[in-house]
């Protein structure tokens, strides 16, 4: 197994690996059950946004500027690890909105050097005020060439308030309503959802409070972000999925959110909304959904280390 520790050095990795050839009989065909063994079957690249309350209070005529931490996430038949994930020293304590998916780089390439993984979903914690931000059109540019994130990984966005220790109180509600949605099969999820377009928040609140309501529909790009939105009505309801426009389009949208939910078996939504990405990418700009498209997919039994961002 330390023969396969992607942390050791290669010169000592290449000792061992020597060791073990002229001492362990069949040496090459165990090396290759452990790597086999140590693919993990689901991986998350966890990525956690706080803002900085210090940047608010002294600098209020300044950007916002946000703690940005990240973990690796693998699990598998037998096992399940969460390792923190380091951030370059070249990069200062808080970062602007528009610097966080720099930091996503550098994780993405951390991970891509450390570990052996397949199936990686990005999940982005956010706060409330960035909840609408197209995370899943952030690129990388590798050997000239950079589709978004979005059309690679499943990016799903999460709410950082969910990681807050008064969000404690929701936690059962939280979790009924995610066991609930795991027990939804085919063509059973369009009466799960519902539609937040034109909606009063206070009738919406209700609706979404009904124990088989699992998620909400949002065609129309949501009129307003944070504090006393759409999203905040998410959080009190304890909904665990949201499936949304971030731009208003001149397309027949409303039949294609549909579709998409009813079509598939609802824990398969991340991967469906990940291949309207990646159609959308050979589309022109705003001709697809794909385009514009977020799914908060909130699972509260998958959830990061919890860190005190008081100091």
């Amino acid at each position: 197994y330390l023969a396969t520790n992607h942390e050791l050095s290669q010169s000592v990795s290449g000792e061992l690996h020597q060791w073990g050839k002229e001492n362990i009989k069949g040496y090459s065909d165990l090396l290759k059950e452990v790597e086999k063994s140590q693919v993990s079957i689901n991986s998350y690249l966890m990525v956690v946004v706080h803002a900085s309350n210090q940047s608010s209070v002294s600098n209020s005529n300044k950007e916002e500027r946000y703690f940005v931490d990240g973990w690796f996430r693998q699990e598998n038949d037998t096992a399940l690890d969460c390792t923190p994930l380091s951030q370059p020293q070249s990069f200062p304590e808080t970062v602007t909105a528009d610097e966080i998916q720099e930091l996503l780089k550098v994780f993405l390439k951390e991970i891509g050097i450390k570990y052996i993984w397949r199936q990686l979903t990005i999940e982005l914690f956010l706060p409330l005020t960035l909840m609408n931000q197209a995370v899943d059109t952030w690129a990388i540019d590798e050997f000239g060439f950079s589709p978004p994130i979005g059309c690679e990984y499943q990016v799903l966005v999460r709410s950082a308030e969910r990681l807050l220790p008064t969000y404690g109180r929701y936690q059962g509600c939280w979790q009924e309503k995610w066991d609930f949605l795991q027990q939804l099969m085919h063509g059973s999820a369009c009466n799960a959802f519902v539609s937040a377009d034109g909606q009063d928040l206070r009738l919406l609140f209700f609706e979404l409070s009904q124990k088989n309501i699992i998620g909400l529909k949002l065609v129309a790009a949501p009129p307003s972000i944070g504090k006393g939105s759409v999203f905040a009505v998410i959080l009190r309801a304890a909904t665990p999925v949201a499936l949304w426009l971030r731009e208003s389009l001149s397309l027949n949208c409303q039949e294609q959110i549909d579709k998409l939910v009813v079509d598939c078996c609802i824990p398969e939504l991340p991967a469906e909304v990940k291949n309207k990405r990646l159609m959308a990418f050979t589309c022109p700009p705003n001709t697809h959904i794909g385009h514009h498209l977020s799914l908060l997919w909130e699972n509260p039994y998958r959830l990061p280390p919890s860190i005190d961002y008081s100091m």
